[in-house]
């Protein structure tokens, strides 16, 4: 709220623009905002589909920039409150430098900081909410900002918002217009409702960093450096009070952002669309869904027969003529600041359980629609009844909601008492009214459990998705909680069948994670809660299996989708990352997108090994990333094998390296892993050491794999015996523990690598050997057909093909010291030959393709 010269900044605020939006949505596994692999970045969810969120005046933030902070500073001996908390009700305040309120010890600081915490605690008491039940710690989490940390004008006196947490920008495939829009709550409203934090199981705890306060549900400002002047004394709320004039109450002024950030807020804009319009749908408030025109025409509509009650709502073309800005002569018909102006006739109304005049100026204003009108309501003074109204009083305190404003309170779903305040401050209110029920259904979004997808499968399966319902709230029996509209939000030929009153069937051809939506509600009640999401992983399957190796398509070349951006290693088949974030990339040159093409990308240059294949893999390993374990950032590979290691056995892992042009100065030693579980990660790609137990194989290679592997591809080979363990299947591949860089002050390590084998080590000895021995060519390596084998010191009595798996398949004596033999008859993959020489055995390593 500001003074009665300027309009307050709220909820659609005057000084903030509103970005339109346009999607591109699209599936990918692990995530996809990693496109350009800034060292400077972390990203925090699958898909990267919920790293932005939104604030009611459209701007966007990345869940970097709402993360709150746990470093502390100290000023001249005092306090500075930039992580400390402060508690008050369901609520918790975090004061940044430069909100007026950060030094404990200043009288004025400790002043203001007092009647904004009794302000939040008046309005924590008003509110009926599962988060006061016993044994609930979860908090709503308000950021209290500096008015330079949001660039308020110095005439505005406050400003505020909730933030909204949704399905945003991500890489892939195109979602094709489905309309994703809806009605939405925002975060403060979702976390209020079910008791549980609003970010669970999209963003935590998916997300393991060393910051353990979470993400921030809104925040709001109070300009204490500008030229609003303040009332801060409780005693003086009236003339009769010497209630100071062209002052503002700050006590009032809160009361008034918070009851914006619970919801009573438009997003609206002035063209119809919604401040967050994106091409698939609009969204739209609960708010939204009670404003009417002067003649009674809903402002925004949808067919209730395929989007219900939260979904598909548009402006409705109903409505005719310039409603929005119902005298405006400019264009755009927006008006940036306060007018003031109103014409009772024209003004559009607020219709709930009670209906009341909404502040509809001559042009359009940010914000207006959030605000009521009070001259036009039952022959009140202009900005001398609402809380809500579009200006402060500058003649008395307005420190609690009218009825009407408790009224939208329970009309957008809150439960709030009969009394508000209390007397001893002078904010006391008796509404004669019995606590409202409000909304009682509220949904928590799932598809993790313990730390792992609960929902996933192969591609063109069935998928059972059931007990969606176990963690949403009900304050009624568990057994009228229903669900209902699931929908797959970017995949339109998704198909979703078998629906019970408990769980549904899900199948697509699609791979990557996949993000649903459904809305929770109450089948006697008819209460619907909020927009709830699930995640569901879909795997490319591989069809064709090398028959020796383990490792499933370890060339990568066998795909569904061409990668249409980096960080899409889920559309090679077989292929995974480690951790929800971050996600490796997949090169192939069937790709029409020149950044994941072959032999030229983003990356560098670098042809497939084997002549004729034309995919691979990439990985980004970066240091000194302080908020992820052990400070790395690793793009690590996952698969699983086509079967269990057998125990106590022998095996030879092996897979090609090469260093990337654009990222050549550092070297990491790559290390394996192989495992008897499915580790999800949520460390940036790095496993844990609790994780690396004896009865697993971990392998790390002794040498640096640097700039020798910048022209060439270098093979790195582990031979190893497996424990008693009969369950290893999980194979790990990249930077994993306690990562060794050549160069610790360094720069970031980019790598492709491709042709990935596990086999074992034949019974017959058979493995590739004497790599110092210069006596013994191979050549071509890769061949197709013809293999020369010349022996520059000693004649070769005979020679052995092998597979992978040991088996011989030709067998040839000639006495010669060189020998051609013809493996066009074969299939393509890697074989062994043995060369039987008067000096000894060797064994190499050839590649068909």
């Amino acid at each position: 709220m500001k003074n009665n010269q300027h309009k307050k900044r709220s909820i659609s605020s005057h000084f903030y623009k509103i970005n339109r939006f346009v999607y591109i949505a699209i599936f990918i596994n692990c995530l996809s905002f990693a496109q350009d692999k800034k060292a400077s970045e972390i990203y925090y969810t699958p898909n990267g589909m919920f790293d932005n969120v939104i604030d009611n005046h459209g701007n966007a933030f990345k869940l970097s920039e709402i993360e709150i902070a746990k470093s502390q500073s100290t000023e001249t001996g005092k306090t500075i409150l930039n992580s400390q908390s402060f508690t008050s009700g369901i609520f918790e305040l975090y004061f940044e430098n430069g909100s007026g309120m950060e030094t404990v010890g200043n009288s004025v600081h400790d002043q203001r900081r007092a009647i904004i915490l009794q302000a939040f605690l008046d309005i924590s008491n008003f509110i009926n909410t599962p988060l006061k039940n016993a044994g609930n710690t979860n908090k709503v989490k308000i950021w209290i900002r500096s008015p330079v940390g949001v660039g308020l004008q110095v005439n505005i006196g406050s400003t505020s918002s909730a933030y909204y947490s949704f399905p945003t920008l991500s890489s892939g495939i195109n979602n094709q217009g489905i309309d994703i829009g809806g009605i939405l709550d925002n975060e403060i409203w979702k976390t209020i409702h079910t008791g549980v934090d609003s970010y669970a199981n999209t963003v935590l705890p998916i997300v393991n960093t060393n910051i353990a306060d979470g993400f921030y549900h809104g925040w709001a400002c109070f300009n204490f450096s500008g030229t609003v002047n303040w009332n801060l004394d409780y005693n003086k709320y009236n003339s009769a009070t010497a209630y100071p004039v062209n002052y503002i109450d700050l006590y009032s002024t809160v009361i008034h952002e918070i009851t914006h950030v619970l919801g009573f807020n438009s997003l609206i804009n002035y063209y119809g669309n919604s401040a967050f319009y994106n091409n698939p749908g609009n969204y739209y408030t609960r708010y939204d869904k009670n404003l009417k025109t002067s003649s009674d025409v809903p402002l925004i509509i949808n067919s209730p027969l395929t989007g219900g009650q939260m979904y598909g709502f548009n402006y409705n073309s109903a409505v005719s003529g310039p409603v929005l800005y119902p005298s405006c002569t400019v264009f755009p018909p927006e008006f940036n600041g306060n007018s003031g102006t109103f014409n009772c006739l024209t003004s559009l109304k607020y219709v709930g359980n009670v209906t009341v005049p909404v502040y509809t100026p001559s042009c359009f204003e940010k914000g207006s629609l959030s605000h009521f009108e009070d001259a036009c309501y039952n022959g009140n003074s202009n900005d001398q009844y609402f809380m809500m109204s579009d200006k402060a009083s500058s003649l008395f305190a307005k420190r609690t909601l009218t009825s009407e404003e408790r009224q939208v309170l329970c009309d957008i779903g809150y439960s709030v008492g009969g009394t508000f305040g209390n007397t001893s401050n002078f904010t006391y209110k008796d509404y004669g009214a019995a606590t409202c029920a409000g909304v009682t259904i509220g949904g928590v979004n799932d598809g993790f459990l313990n730390g792992v997808y609960a929902y996933q499968g192969n591609t063109g399966t069935n998928i059972i998705v059931d007990g969606i319902l176990n963690n949403d709230y009900t304050s009624g029996l568990s057994s009228n909680l229903s669900f209902e509209f699931v929908q797959d939000v970017y995949d339109p030929d998704a198909i979703i069948s078998g629906i019970t009153p408990t769980s549904f069937t899900f199948k697509s051809y699609v791979p990557g994670v996949h993000v649903l939506r459904y809305v929770p509600f109450d089948n006697i009640t008819g209460q619907r809660g909020n927009i709830t999401y699930i995640y569901v992983n879909v795997f490319n399957n591989c069809s064709n299996f090398t028959q020796s190796n383990l490792v499933k398509n370890g060339n990568f070349e066998e795909h569904n989708y061409a990668p249409s951006y980096t960080s899409q290693i889920y559309k090679s088949c077989g292929w995974q990352c480690t951790s929800y974030f971050p996600s490796p990339d997949y090169f192939n040159s069937d790709s029409t997108y020149p950044h994941v093409s072959i032999p030229s990308n983003i990356f560098g240059t670098q042809a497939d090994k084997v002549p004729g294949n034309h995919a691979y893999a990439g990985m980004y390993i970066s240091r000194n990333r302080p908020n992820l374990l052990q400070n790395v950032y690793s793009e690590s590979l996952k698969t699983e094998l086509t079967g269990s290691l057998q125990p106590n056995t022998k095996y030879q892992l092996s897979f090609d390296v090469s260093i990337a042009d654009n990222h050549q100065f550092n070297a990491i030693k790559f290390q394996a892993f192989i495992t008897d579980t499915n580790l999800e990660l949520t460390t940036g790609g790095i496993i844990p050491n609790a994780n690396i137990t004896s009865d697993k194989v971990f392998l790390t290679n002794p040498n640096f794999s640097g700039t020798s592997s910048l022209t060439e591809w270098e093979t790195i080979t582990f031979t190893f015996t497996t424990g008693n363990n009969p369950n290893l299947k999980y194979l790990y591949i990249g930077g994993l523990n306690n990562v060794q860089f050549q160069n610790n002050n360094g720069p970031d390590v980019y790598y492709f690598i491709d042709n990935v084998s596990l086999v074992p080590f034949s019974q017959l000895g058979l493995s590739e050997s004497n790599f110092e021995n210069d006596d013994v060519e191979i050549f071509p390596n890769p061949t197709n057909s013809i293999v020369n084998i010349k022996n520059s010191k000693s004649s070769i009595k005979s020679i052995e093909l092998y597979d992978t798996a040991g088996r011989i398949l030709k067998a040839e004596k000639v006495n010669k010291k060189e020998i051609q033999i013809d493996i066009s008859n074969y299939q393509i993959g890697t074989y062994l030959i043995k060369i039987i020489t008067s000096n000894g055995d060797v064994v190499k390593k050839i590649i068909k393709y």
